[in-house]
């Protein structure tokens, strides 16, 4: 009984190398052609083994984003109310000349702080774009078909 299930493992492993074997139309022992023209062929069949790259966003659409923030936009409103009150409230003219400054304030703190996020996120991109080309110039090792499918259960 033991004979016949080795057999058949066996015989089942080839089978399936055979069938990989044919549906990537490639030899495993030969490896791929270097003919230009086959390696273009297959590019178009399988595709190509290349990362997408990934622009980064703009400083000013990070900027914006950052204004999101529920606490930034809390601060933009109180600043603006700040703004208006303190405008219309103010009973002589140099009471309105520096009713601004409290609102205008707030105002700049919020501009200041989304500011300095948005550029720490534009320096993370740019940071994790460059590791990215790093990686990307690593040369990688073709690992052996057989040994690899030896590890794989498939019953």
């Amino acid at each position: 009984m033991e004979v016949f299930s080795i057999f058949s493992l066996s015989l089942y492993k080839i089978l399936l190398e055979q069938f990989f074997e044919y549906s990537l139309q490639t030899d495993f022992i030969k490896g791929l052609s270097s003919n230009p023209l086959e390696l273009k062929a297959r590019e178009q069949v399988f595709g190509h083994n290349r990362k997408a790259v990934r622009e980064n966003e703009s400083f000013w659409a990070l900027w914006w984003n950052s204004l999101g923030d529920f606490t930034l936009r809390v601060l933009i409103l109180c600043a603006i109310l700040s703004i208006i009150v303190e405008m219309a409230m103010a009973q002589t003219k140099s009471a309105r000349e520096v009713g601004w400054i409290d609102g205008f304030s707030i105002l700049l703190a919020v501009i200041l702080s989304s500011s300095v996020q948005a550029l720490n996120d534009y320096q993370k991109e740019k940071q994790f774009q460059n590791l990215n080309t790093i990686t990307e110039d690593k040369k990688t090792v073709k690992k052996n078909f057989l040994k690899y499918f030896n590890y794989l259960r498939f019953f």
